[in-house]
C-alpha cells in the first residue's frame, strides 16, 4: 500500500492555481492527451477542484464549505455561471495558444482540436507511429517539462528503457541514452532542414564515457574535418577558460568553389553558425546571453572559416514554447530563437537520421511511463 503522505518523484509540476502562463497550460492538457488512457482530454473534463482554485477571490463566498467539498446542486445556488467564468476565459485563451502551435509546427503538430466548444484535444498517434517529426514534440514537450537536471538519463533494463538517474563510475554508454544530448543532435538536425542541403553541423557533444571534453579538443575534431578553414591554437596557446562557453554546436553553409581541389585558387569562407541548446524551463536571460562567438574565437581559433567573428550567426535552441514576449526577449538576448514548434517546422524539410529518431523514441517512451509524471499530472 502506497503512503498517502508520500511525496511525488521529482518530474513535473503542473500549472499554478490561478496561473495565466497559458503555455504552461498547452503544455499541461498536451502532456494529459499524450500520457492519459484515453488518448485526449477535454478542458471541461478537469477536476473540479482545478476550477474552483481558477475563481477569483471576488467570487462568490462559500462560509460553511470549501468550495471543493460543495454539491453540484449547491453549486448552482451560489451561481454556476460565476464559478465557470475564469475557467471558460482561461480555456478560450489556451484553445488560441494551442491553435498558434498547430500552425507554427507547419504539418508536425501532433495533437489535433477535436471540438471547440468543450475544447478536447487528442494525440493523432501514438509516438512509435508518429512521423518523425511529430515524434520529436513529443520528445521536447517532455523534456521541457521534466527534472532534466535529475532526470535526464533514460537506461535499458531487459527490454525496457527507463528513466534513471546516472551514478558515477563507468557505464555502457549504448545502455544510456542522455536526453540533452540527443535534443542537441536533434537541434543538429532542425538547422539542417532550417538551412537547406547546403548546411552542414558539427555537435559538441560528451567526450569518451559521457567525459567532458575541453573546448579546445572539440574544435579539433573541426579542424580534422575542415583542414585550413578551421585553425585552432594549441593548448599551450590558450589563456586559463572555464568551461565549454555555452556553444553546443556549429553549422555551417557552403559555395561550391569552398571544396575546389586547386588550393591556389580555393576561397574559403561561409556562414558560420553557433549554437546554445537548453532543455527545461529553467533557463534564463543570462544563460541566452553566455555564449558568445566573439569570445571563443578569440580564445580558441587562428582562424574560423576566413570570416570575421562578429559576423558569426548565433541561435538559441530550446525544447521550451515560451510566450510571445520571452520569445522576444530570448531573440535579444540569445540569437535567432529556435522553440519547440520552430524545431518541429525545421524537421519536416530535414533529411532522416535512421540512428537519433530510434534512439529519441526509446527515451520519450521511458519519458512517457515515468512516475514523477504520472503522479503529477491532474486526474480525470
Amino acid at each position: 500500500m502506497k503512503d498517502a503522505s508520500a511525496k511525488p518523484v521529482s518530474g513535473y509540476e503542473p500549472p499554478n492555481a490561478g496561473s495565466r502562463d497559458y503555455e504552461a497550460w498547452a503544455d499541461c492538457l498536451e502532456l494529459m492527451a499524450l500520457l492519459g488512457k484515453s488518448q485526449g482530454v477535454s478542458t471541461q473534463d478537469m477536476p473540479q477542484t482545478v476550477r474552483q482554485q481558477l475563481t477569483p477571490a471576488t467570487g462568490p463566498k462559500v462560509k460553511a464549505k470549501k468550495r471543493r467539498d460543495y454539491p453540484r446542486a449547491a453549486m448552482k445556488k451560489i451561481g454556476e455561471e460565476d464559478l465557470d467564468a475564469p475557467w471558460s476565459e482561461l480555456r478560450t485563451k489556451v484553445l488560441e495558444v494551442i491553435r498558434i502551435r498547430e500552425q507554427a509546427c507547419a504539418g508536425g503538430y501532433p495533437f489535433v482540436v477535436v471540438n471547440q466548444e468543450g475544447f478536447r484535444i487528442s494525440r493523432c498517434e501514438e509516438p512509435a507511429k508518429s512521423s518523425a517529426s511529430q515524434c520529436a514534440y513529443f520528445f521536447m514537450l517532455l523534456a521541457t517539462r521534466m527534472d532534466m537536471g535529475k532526470n535526464r538519463s533514460a537506461h535499458l533494463q531487459g527490454s525496457r528503457w527507463r528513466i534513471e538517474a546516472k551514478s558515477g563510475g563507468a557505464h555502457n554508454k549504448e545502455d544510456w541514452l542522455d536526453g540533452a544530448e540527443l535534443f542537441e543532435k536533434l537541434c543538429c538536425l532542425a538547422i539542417k532542414g532550417y538551412l537547406g542541403q547546403r548546411c552542414g553541423t558539427h555537435h559538441f557533444g560528451a567526450g569518451p564515457d559521457g567525459a567532458k571534453m575541453k573546448l579546445q579538443e572539440k574544435f579539433k575534431e573541426v579542424e580534422a574535418t575542415f583542414g585550413d578553414e578551421i585553425q585552432v591554437k594549441a593548448e599551450h596557446e590558450i589563456e586559463q577558460v572555464h568551461g565549454d562557453g555555452g556553444l553546443d554546436l556549429i553549422a555551417w553553409v557552403s559555395f561550391a568553389e569552398n571544396s575546389l581541389v586547386d588550393v591556389g585558387q580555393k576561397r574559403n569562407g561561409k556562414m558560420l553558425i553557433f549554437g546554445q541548446c537548453k532543455t527545461g524551463t529553467s533557463y534564463d536571460l543570462d544563460a541566452a546571453r553566455r555564449l558568445d562567438p566573439t569570445g571563443i574565437v578569440e580564445d580558441f581559433l587562428k582562424q574560423a572559416f576566413a570570416i570575421s567573428s562578429t559576423n558569426i550567426v548565433r541561435v538559441f535552441l530550446i525544447a521550451d514554447r515560451p510566450d510571445l514576449n520571452k520569445s522576444k526577449k530570448f531573440n535579444r538576448a540569445g540569437g535567432l530563437l529556435f522553440d519547440r514548434c520552430r524545431i518541429t517546422d525545421c524537421l519536416e524539410t530535414a533529411p532522416t537520421d535512421p540512428d537519433l529518431m530510434p534512439q529519441i523514441l526509446n527515451w520519450t517512451s521511458a519519458a512517457q511511463a515515468f512516475e514523477g509524471f504520472n503522479s503529477c499530472l491532474p486526474r480525470l
